[in-house]
């Protein structure tokens, strides 16, 4: 139990470091991208500006406004981060990032000026990049091209006395994106080996936190089982005393029905001691399993045989049908199971009712189900029917409460499941799946 509690606690703290750990990095990652693509605007700002000084490209005061009515030189400095009074500084500033950087100038149709017939670019002009500066006076765009590449493409409008001319400045991003997808391996590597260090700690911590609840499980456990084997010593002088008594006495005697309390008391404190004691065996997984194939449909026989005899004290009918089912388990632990199955059932149905037990096989699944048509079991005690000393039944007094919890137990160490379905007046259906095998067929 413990240890799959701190496989969890390991996974929680696990999955906190790793959200943090891709919070991190994401920011980062993050960061640098923009940094990048910032860099990369400035200098094709930068580019425009100086290629059009240098091809003379000055813009006339009444055409500069913009259509919103800012002065598009302005608005666009203010926009790209540079202004003509840091002209020598970005200059130097910008060395490194202006040499990659391309520049076409453009008429109105999107042809080459004559004045750079002879340029080269590695991207064709951008048909949808000129209209929208035509529109808006200036246009950023990050372009793809086939092959997957990534350009950064700035184009800028300029109306001289001669008409508009347009700038399209543009940067290839291959060297920032081997940058980023650099970062992005280191980062994974890293964030793999910084995985495994915390989920080595994550095991570390949370077995250092679940220390004291560990100590104190096993002290309880440690005390309920020394309690069951110390009470078993004076239970049975209690009812070998009381037996005696009873011999002695006559049973028209006053005190023979007093000692018979006696006796069924003491049978039922000695039983619910041996279930304490099992339960706590089975909570310190010491309950030694003895796993073969079981023939379950020979098992269910044998134990129903006597339960009908009980059952027809009752008036109950009490009904098996057992197709051939192999289970592999520990044979007196499925007899155990059945066992309180039964006794469950018996208690809960009124007579004139039936009980029905089957058993099937389905692959490599042994199932057995035990179904009645009893008073059922309300919806709001259906998820506490496992719990122990749970009742739903305030008039129940011939059970412990630990019968269901023992039979989940137990079919759990075999590595098997349990379910019940229930509902008020629609009876209780048990199933119970246990590993199995195909049963082998004659020849």
């Amino acid at each position: 139990m413990f240890r799959r509690l701190r496989l969890r606690l390991t996974l929680l703290y696990l999955l906190a470091a790793v959200l943090l750990t891709a919070l991190i990095n994401g920011g980062v990652y993050t960061l640098l991208r923009y940094s990048f693509q910032a860099s990369a605007d400035r200098a094709l700002e930068r580019k425009v500006e100086l290629g059009s000084q240098a091809l003379g490209l000055a813009s006339t005061g009444a055409s500069a406004a913009s259509p919103g009515g800012t002065e598009e030189g302005e608005g666009e400095s203010a926009a790209s981060g540079w202004t003509p009074s840091e002209e020598g500084e970005g200059e130097d500033r910008y060395d490194a990032e202006l040499a990659p950087v391309f520049l076409v100038p453009l008429d109105a149709l999107g042809n080459l000026m004559s004045v750079a017939a002879g340029a080269a670019a590695p991207v064709a002009p951008d048909e949808d990049a000129l209209r929208a500066a035509a529109s808006s006076g200036r246009d950023l765009r990050t372009l793809v091209q086939p092959d997957g590449s990534h350009y950064r493409l700035l184009t800028r409008r300029i109306l001289t006395s001669s008409g508009e001319v347009y700038l399209q400045a543009g940067r290839s991003l291959a060297d920032q994106e081997a940058v980023l997808q650099r970062l992005l391996l280191g980062m994974v590597i890293l964030s793999s080996i910084i995985v495994v260090v915390l989920g080595w700690g994550s095991w570390l911590l949370a077995g250092r936190s679940l220390v004291p609840a560990q100590e104190a499980w096993e002290r309880q456990q440690a005390f309920i089982a020394n309690a069951s084997h110390e009470l078993r010593t004076p239970l049975t002088l209690l009812r070998a005393s009381a037996e005696v008594a009873q011999r002695k006495l006559d049973p028209a005697s006053p005190g023979s029905p007093l000692l018979e309390d006696v006796l069924r008391e003491a049978d039922h404190m000695a039983g619910l001691v041996e279930e304490l004691l099992l339960l706590s065996r089975l909570d310190a997984g010491s309950v030694r399993l003895e796993t073969a194939p079981v023939d379950v449909g020979d098992l269910l026989r044998d134990v129903v045989a006597p339960v009908e005899r009980l059952a027809q004290d009752r008036s109950l009918r009490l009904e098996l049908n057992a197709a051939p089912t192999v289970a592999r388990g520990d044979p007196a632990r499925v007899r155990q199971v059945v066992l309180v199955l039964l006794d469950n059932a018996l208690r809960h149905i009124p007579a004139g009712g039936w009980i029905r037990v089957t058993c099937r096989q389905e692959g490599r699944t042994a199932i057995i189900t035990v179904a009645d048509n009893g008073t059922g079991i309300a919806p709001e005690h259906l998820p506490h029917v496992f719990e122990r000393f749970y009742s739903g039944d305030p008039g129940d007094s011939g059970g412990s409460g630990l019968g269901l919890s023992i039979a989940r137990s137990l079919v759990e160490a075999m590595r098997g499941e349990i379910r019940l379905e229930s509902g008020p007046g629609e009876g209780t259906r048990v199933t119970v799946t246990l590993p199995g095998e195909p049963p082998a067929h004659p020849a």
